[in-house]
């Protein structure tokens, strides 16, 4: 198969959205939810004020929902 760059770089034009069309976004809890951290999502609101009344290090907040799951054995 013979491919011109020319070819290949109409091709990129043509498949990016216009400029003044906007990406959907999702929320922080909708992209939670998308990785099945459906818990993590819905306490977002209490997760951030905790950590903001504590003054967490964002490592500390980071590692809090895994330390309110339940342990396994």
């Amino acid at each position: 198969m013979d491919v011109s760059s020319h070819a290949l770089e109409s091709y990129d034009v043509l498949s990016r959205p216009p400029p003044d069309v906007p990406i959907a976004t999702p929320t922080l809890p909708e992209a939670l939810r998308s990785l099945g951290l459906r818990r993590t999502a819905a306490d977002l609101a209490d997760s951030s004020a905790r950590a903001t009344r504590s003054r967490w290090s964002p490592a500390v907040f980071l590692e809090e929902p895994g330390s309110a799951a339940p342990k396994i054995r």
